[in-house]
């Protein structure tokens, strides 16, 4: 059975804030993920000036001014997206004007300082305007410079922020990450013949972008985040057989990928290629196979801190005991996932307990299921909500589905289109 995975909403983020370096070109992003997320970047650009239309479902955006001088304060309200507002403030650092940056309930309660620190230190001023760490705040862009820069916690957005901020700063700017993570903003950037070193696998060099990027046409691969969802529901399920076309594997986000080839899953790796330096390949995924446990560690928590959830449910069917670590991060997303993952699992019949910074979960033969899946409009636990019910020896009821759209709107449609021809 083939499964249609909608667009990289990473890369269609970096994509559509690519716009923002070229000047008086029409750019094309094709197969660009359609969800919330990437419409609140999409509002933000327009309201910074850009034009972005939908024309045959493909993206065409036109930037008037690559200088990004701006003589009128600007609101951007990056909603629920975290990557709109951490992406925009690097570039914006660099910028001639002063903006506000906001969100909703959920984004006001992630933290901002580590995002915020690097681009004062390069000059840019920000101000909190409730909570110091928090949004909302406003950010007055300047003239920046280079610096040379460690996150302490594995963060693509915080480092790609950095590396936007950079390529608007004097000197060099050096920004390191203590393991591996996506590596879009890098790839796409070189692709476009921007200047990037990568030191090694976490250092990342840029200099001063001193002319324009040519206008663009990018083609957005299958999300993986998207796809595993439905990798996990192969895996456990009897007689599955899906395949999934053209599905991004960056090294730094392929941590789903790893798990079920470790735990036993039989999964395939198929058509293997490179598309503007990004790895692309089909995924094959066959049910049947006995899962064994494993664990999941500080040495590639951040490839997958997203896809934990649904690891986590993929853990509770595998034979013997796995241990999920250094996974704090899991505390400060759209909601609390750590506690949420281990409650839910937990009323859902499956054997799991939370630890200091993790959890372990022993598999059992299925989950029980006739429970309430608390998802705290957290996306990401509504949809392994939804694959856990479909699982289960009795429904699982999901309490919020509409948060889906915020990453996957057509999520719904696709599970239940699956499930009816497998039943």
């Amino acid at each position: 059975m083939y499964i249609q995975i909608p667009g990289d909403k990473s890369i269609t983020h970096r994509a559509l804030i690519l716009s923002l370096f070229t000047q008086g070109e029409d750019n094309i992003i094709e197969g660009f993920n359609q969800a919330k997320d990437c419409l609140s970047t999409i509002e933000c650009l327009k309201a910074l000036g850009l034009v972005v239309k939908n024309i045959d479902g493909r993206l065409i955006t036109y930037n008037p001014d690559w200088k990004l001088n701006y003589t009128q304060n600007t609101n951007l309200d990056g909603r629920n997206s975290g990557t709109t507002i951490r992406l925009l403030a690097g570039v914006l650092a660099g910028a001639a004007g002063e903006f506000l940056f906001t969100g909703d309930d959920s984004l006001r309660k992630r933290p901002m300082a580590r995002l915020v620190e690097p681009l004062r230190l390069m000059g840019a001023k920000v101000k909190y305007l409730d909570k110091d760490g928090y949004l909302p705040f406003s950010l007055t862009g300047g003239k920046l410079t280079g610096i040379k820069y460690k996150i302490n916690v594995a963060s693509a957005q915080v480092q790609s922020a950095i590396i936007l901020a950079g390529l608007k700063a004097s000197n060099c700017t050096i920004v390191s990450v203590p393991s591996l993570v996506r590596t879009h903003t890098q790839n796409m950037l070189k692709a476009n013949n921007v200047i990037v070193k990568n030191l090694n696998y976490c250092v990342t060099g840029v200099k001063r972008l001193n002319s324009p990027v040519a206008g663009f046409n990018i083609k957005i691969p299958g999300d993986l985040s998207s796809a595993s969802y439905f990798l996990v529901l192969g895996a456990l399920l009897k007689n599955s057989h899906f395949i999934m076309e053209n599905i991004n594997i960056n090294p730094g986000r392929d941590l789903i990928i790893d798990t079920i080839l470790k735990i036993g899953g039989d999964l395939k790796l198929l058509n293997r290629k490179i598309v503007n330096l990004e790895p692309v390949c089909d995924l094959e995924i066959r049910g049947n196979r006995k899962l064994t446990a494993t664990t999941i560690d500080y040495k590639n928590i951040a490839t997958g801190i997203d896809e934990i959830p649904v690891i986590a449910l993929l853990m509770s069917q595998a034979m013997g005991t796995s241990y999920v670590k250094n996974a704090q991060e899991l505390m400060y997303k759209e909601s609390n996932r750590l506690d949420l993952i281990v409650s839910n699992l937990r009323q859902a019949g499956a054997e799991i307990k939370s630890c200091e910074d993790g959890f372990w979960v022993k598999g059992v033969d299925y989950l029980h299921g006739d429970s309430i899946w608390v998802t705290s409009g957290d996306h990401r636990m509504a949809m392994t909500g939804l694959i856990a019910s479909a699982m289960a020896k009795h429904p699982i009821k999901v309490d919020n589905l509409a948060c889906i759209d915020i990453s996957y709107p057509g999520f719904l449609d696709e599970l239940d289109k699956i499930m009816a021809k497998i039943k």
